[in-house]
């Protein structure tokens, strides 16, 4: 939306920003490792977080709940919204593979 940034942090945690004035927002905690990557979705209301711990992790952007995890078998390096398929999400991982996964079935699909 133009308005809200997030970051990603070594203390395990997400920080949701305020991109006009630069204060915090929100804390999202739920990572047991570092979180490496993170990405909004096209409308701007759900955040993805992917971690060393080996899960991504759904947000709802305005309450900051979770609303989805899966566990990978890999750190995540890399997430990102597919631009065309709605409800998929492209996963980088330490293994040096991107995999696509189905929000609505939860399965991955090696990409």
């Amino acid at each position: 939306d133009g308005e809200t940034l997030a970051s990603g942090s070594w203390d395990n945690t997400l920080i949701l920003w305020e991109a006009k004035t630069g204060k915090a927002i929100r804390t999202l905690t739920g990572h047991s490792d570092r979180v490496y990557a993170c990405a909004f979705s096209r409308d701007g209301k759900t955040l993805a977080s992917g971690s060393s711990d080996q899960t991504l992790i759904l947000w709802e952007v305005k309450s900051g709940r979770q609303i989805g995890s899966w566990s990978l078998g890999w750190p995540i390096y890399g997430v990102a919204f597919h631009p065309t398929m709605e409800g998929h999400i492209v996963v980088a991982l330490q293994n040096g593979t991107l995999a696509l996964l189905d929000l609505k079935r939860g399965a991955g699909i090696p990409a």
